[in-house]
């Protein structure tokens, strides 16, 4: 399901979000006890939508032993009272199989393939570290800003203990925006027009030359 950096993704795919540039490294982190993650905005410029690769940033230091790790995608359908659509609708998890045996590092990078589909050009991706093995280090996300492919808000999610999502920033105006990368490909039947319309081209042009 996941590999611990790699380098590799699903052919014919497109990149529809990036934040892991070298140039955009912030040489900063946050970290929570809580589950929290980052609106995206993916690529407009494509209609691939079915999040094939996705990867992240994280670290965690001053740990004794290993930890585990839940990844989640929303959709943000939710108005809350501040007016604000928070994440709502569940689209993809791996809580069923979390990753288990992340080791302590400064500095490495987890990989998906949810094969899932983002009905929507936004949506936000969470991250919960968890388990005993935890306590006495720090875990979290890199940051990153800006984005070489997509968007990002400067703010982040976070699913407090009594359940609600709070909208947070960073009060020395840090851009909360964490190491990512998403992958996708189009629709079935996206792809299918998109090959029917490649054929009815080569068939115009067929009967131009014959004219």
């Amino acid at each position: 399901m996941l590999a611990t950096v790699v380098a590799c993704g699903t052919a014919n795919a497109w990149t529809v979000y990036d934040n892991t540039a070298a140039g955009s490294d912030l040489a900063a982190g946050y970290s929570s006890v809580n589950e929290f993650g980052d609106e995206i905005l993916l690529d407009t410029s494509t209609a691939a939508r079915i999040i094939t690769d996705f990867s992240f940033e994280y670290f965690g230091i001053n740990a004794t032993a290993n930890a585990q790790v839940t990844l989640r995608f929303y959709l943000n359908d939710v108005l809350n009272s501040k007016g604000f659509w928070e994440p709502g609708t569940l689209l993809w998890s791996d809580s069923s199989d979390p990753l288990v045996g992340i080791p302590p590092t400064e500095r490495a990078t987890l990989w998906w393939q949810p094969n899932v589909f983002i009905p929507a050009n936004s949506f936000t991706w969470t991250v919960e570290f968890s388990g005993l093995s935890t306590a006495g280090g720090t875990w979290g996300l890199n940051l990153y800003d800006p984005p070489t492919v997509g968007n990002n808000y400067d703010d982040y999610w976070e699913h407090d203990a009594l359940g609600n999502w709070l909208l947070q920033t960073n009060k020395f105006n840090v851009p909360m925006n964490f190491a990512a990368r998403a992958e996708a490909v189009p629709e079935p039947n996206a792809a299918l027009l998109g090959i029917a319309g490649a054929l009815a081209i080569l068939i115009f042009r067929a009967k131009m030359r014959k004219a």
